[in-house]
C-alpha cells in the first residue's frame, strides 16, 4: 500500500469517527499547505499559515520525529520567514523553530515543556541548533516538583556537557515549609566532575507566634566531613505591627564554637508609620561594643502654609567609638510646595571637632501659577567665616505659558542666555515698536541682492510683499547677510521678531 493511499484511508477514518471535531483538518501529503490563512498585519502583508500534518505511523528515528503533528509558518508577502513544528509525546510539548534562508528551512532552536494538571510547569528544556557541526546544543534544562499546596519543593537544573553532547552535572534545590506556608529550610546541592553531590548552600528560618521571622541561619558545606557547618546567623525583631525594628548579624567562630556579633541595623518609624530612621553599627571587639558606621534620619513635617511641607534628611558616617563623635555628616532641610517643587532649602555640614552643624549652602526657588520654575538661586557660605559667596542663579521668563528667555549666572556674573522664538508667523503677543528703541537696522537700503541685519540680540526675520504674502522666514544674528536676489525689484516689509516684541521695517530692492 503506497503512502498516499494510506493517508487517504486515515483521512476517511478521521472523518467517520472520533475526528468529527476535526472535520476541517487538512488531510494531505506531509507538506506545507496553507490552512487557514489569516492576515496578521495588512500593512506588511504578514500572514499566519497553519498546516496540520498526519503520519501513517509513529516515528522510528529522531529524523522521522521531525515530521511532527503540526506546522506554523509566517510569511511576509510572498516570502517565507519562519515556522514552528510541534510534537506531543508523554505529556511534553516540543516546539522546533526554523528560519527560511537560501531557499530552505534552517533549524534555529528547540523548546520542550510540560505542565501538571494544575497548569504548573514541571519540565523545561531548550536547545540551539549548531549549524557548523550539525547538532542540537543544550542551553537550559529544569524540572520542578510541587507539594499539595502548589509550592515548589524540588527544583533541578542541568548543565550541558558540550564534549559529550549531553546533559551532565546538575544542581538541585529542596525547600521545606511550615504549616503557615513560610520557608523553614532551603538546601542546594550540585554534582562535581565525578558526579558526586556537594553542598552549595543551606539556610533555615524560625518564626514567632505571629508568624514573623525571628532567626535565619546560613550554613557552608564541609567537603571533608560531607556535612553542613554554621556560617552566619541573622536575628530579627519586629514591633507590634510586624515592622522590622532590629536586625543583628553574627558569624560562627569555629575555634571558639560561639556566635560572634558583626553588624546591627536599627529602624525607627514616625507617627504616620513611615520609616524615618536607620542606624548601622559594627561590633568593636576591642571595647566589646557597637560602633556606628552610618546613621540616616529623614522626615516630612507640616508648616504654617498648608501647601508647603518641610523635609529633613540627616546622614552621619564614621563614628569614633571612644568619643561617640561622627567623622562626617550632612543635613538637608527643604520646603516643598504642592507636594513636588522645592521653594527653599539649606545644606549643613558637621564639624567633626565640635560636632556642630555649619550652614554651607542655601537654595531658593520661585514658581509661577502654571508651576514653571522662574527663579533658582544657589548661595554658598564659608562654614568657617560665614561669608556668603554667590554661586549659581537660574532665571526664566514665561509669557502665556511659553518659555521666552533663560538666563544663567555663575558667581554673580552672567554665564549664558537662551532666547526662544516661536517663528513661522506665530507672534508672542508682540507689540510694534519704533526701530530706534531696540537698536535694529538694515543696510544698505535700498539694496541690490542682499542686505545686512544689525541687531542687539538674536532674532527671527520675516519678509512679506505689499500684499501680505510671506516670502522669507529665518533666524538672524547681528551682522548676518540676508539674500533677496530671488525677489523682483520693489518695496518689501521686513519684521524683526525679538522676545516679546517685533520691529517693523521696510527695505527697497533695486
Amino acid at each position: 500500500m503506497n503512502e498516499k493511499l494510506l493517508i487517504t484511508l486515515l483521512c476517511l477514518w478521521v472523518g467517520a469517527g472520533a475526528g468529527r471535531a476535526r472535520e476541517h483538518s487538512l488531510c494531505t501529503d506531509p507538506q506545507e499547505t496553507p490552512w487557514p490563512k489569516t492576515i496578521v498585519n495588512d500593512s506588511t502583508r504578514q500572514h499566519f499559515w497553519h498546516t496540520r500534518l498526519m503520519r501513517a505511523q509513529a516515528p522510528e528515528t529522531e529524523a522521522d520525529a521531525l515530521l511532527l503533528d503540526s506546522v506554523v509558518s509566517f510569511w511576509l508577502g510572498t516570502e517565507r520567514e519562519h515556522k514552528s513544528i510541534f510534537s506531543y509525546a508523554d505529556g511534553v510539548t516540543t516546539e522546533t523553530r526554523y528560519d527560511w534562508n537560501n531557499g530552505r528551512w534552517n533549524e534555529r532552536d528547540r523548546t520542550a515543556t510540560a505542565e501538571d494538571e494544575q497548569g504548573r510547569r514541571t519540565h523545561h528544556e531548550t536547545y540551539l541548533w549548531q549549524s557548523t557541526n550539525g547538532y542540537w546544543q543544550g542551553t537550559n534544562y529544569e524540572l520542578w516538583e510541587y507539594d499539595d499546596q502548589g509550592r515548589i519543593i524540588v527544583h533541578t537544573q542541568h548543565a550541558w556537557d558540550d564534549a559529550a553532547r549531553a546533559w551532565a552535572s546538575k544542581q538541585i534545590t529542596r525547600t521545606a515549609y511550615n504549616d503557615q506556608g513560610n520557608t523553614i529550610e532551603t538546601e542546594r546541592y550540585q554534582t562535581d566532575d565525578t558526579g558526586t553531590w556537594q553542598g552549595v548552600s543551606k539556610s533555615t528560618m524560625t518564626y514567632d507566634t505571629p508568624n514573623n521571622a525571628r532567626t535565619k541561619i546560613e550554613y557552608i558545606w564541609d567537603d571533608t566531613r560531607q556535612t553542613w557547618n554554621n556560617s552566619y546567623k541573622t536575628e530579627y525583631k519586629k514591633d507590634g505591627q510586624g515592622r522590622d525594628t532590629l536586625q543583628i548579624g553574627a558569624y560562627w567562630d569555629a575555634a571558639a564554637s560561639i556566635w560572634q556579633n558583626e553588624t546591627k541595623i536599627i529602624v525607627g518609624y514616625n507617627d504616620r508609620g513611615e520609616a524615618n530612621r536607620q542606624e548601622y553599627y559594627d561590633w568593636d571587639h576591642s571595647c566589646a561594643c557597637w560602633c556606628g558606621f552610618a546613621k540616616m534620619l529623614a522626615d516630612i513635617l507640616p508648616t504654617e502654609d498648608p501647601d508647603i511641607v518641610r523635609a529633613y534628611m540627616v546622614e552621619l558616617v564614621g563614628q569614633d567609638c571612644s568619643t561617640g563623635h561622627w567623622e562626617y555628616g550632612t543635613k538637608l532641610v527643604t520646603d516643598i510646595w504642592n507636594g513636588k517643587w522645592n521653594v527653599w532649602g539649606e545644606e549643613h555640614t558637621l564639624d567633626p571637632e565640635t560636632q556642630e552643624w555649619k550652614l554651607t549652602e542655601t537654595i531658593s526657588c520661585e514658581w509661577d501659577e502654571q508651576e514653571h520654575l522662574t527663579l533658582q538661586v544657589y548661595t554658598s557660605i564659608d562654614p568657617t567665616t560665614g561669608v556668603t559667596i554667590p554661586d549659581t542663579t537660574y532665571q526664566a521668563i514665561y509669557e502665556d505659558g511659553r518659555l521666552l528667555e533663560e538666563h544663567f549666572y555663575s558667581n554673580g556674573e552672567p554665564l549664558e542666555t537662551i532666547l526662544y522664538y516661536y517663528g513661522y508667523g506665530v507672534e508672542i503677543n508682540a507689540t510694534p515698536i519704533h526701530p530706534e528703541q531696540r537698536n535694529v537696522s538694515l543696510f544698505p537700503n535700498p539694496a541690490d541682492d542682499s542686505f545686512t541685519v544689525a541687531t542687539d540680540a538674536p532674532a527671527w526675520l520675516e519678509i512679506t510683499d505689499l500684499n501680505g504674502r510671506t516670502l522669507l522666514r529665518q533666524p538672524v544674528n547681528d551682522g548676518e547677510r540676508v539674500d533677496i536676489s530671488p525677489f523682483p525689484a520693489g518695496t518689501y516689509a521686513v519684521t524683526i521678531h525679538q522676545p516679546g516684541r517685533k520691529v517693523p521695517m521696510k527695505v527697497v530692492k533695486r
